[in-house]
């Protein structure tokens, strides 16, 4: 299991690699404003990565990026509909490099 950490409490992702080339993503979130934290799960089929792989290449982009931006889109949409916020992954990166 591979983990990524993101510093200033934002997000931590842990995704694994299962036998039919899924990966499951466990994101964990800190929301600004009660500082309550949230998990969700995402599951990423062999299929659909197979497809991101292709559109990485053809748009030539990085397929972890292709993936935090899917993530990101399903976080904000999620967001809109309950009223919160969190950063974004670009926020964060921001934030690292100035850190």
């Amino acid at each position: 299991m591979r983990c990524i950490f993101l510093t200033s409490m934002v997000k931590k992702i842990h995704f694994s690699l299962d036998k039919t080339n899924s990966m499951l993503y466990t994101i964990s979130t800190m929301r600004h404003r009660r500082n309550i934290l949230h998990r969700k799960t995402f599951l990423i089929t062999g299929l659909q990565i197979a497809r991101l792989e292709r559109l990485a290449k053809e748009t030539d982009q990085n397929l972890s990026e292709l993936i935090r931006r899917a993530i990101d889109t399903y976080l904000d949409d999620q967001e809109k509909s309950l009223g919160l916020t969190t950063m974004r992954w670009s926020e964060v990166e921001s934030e690292n490099v100035d850190s």
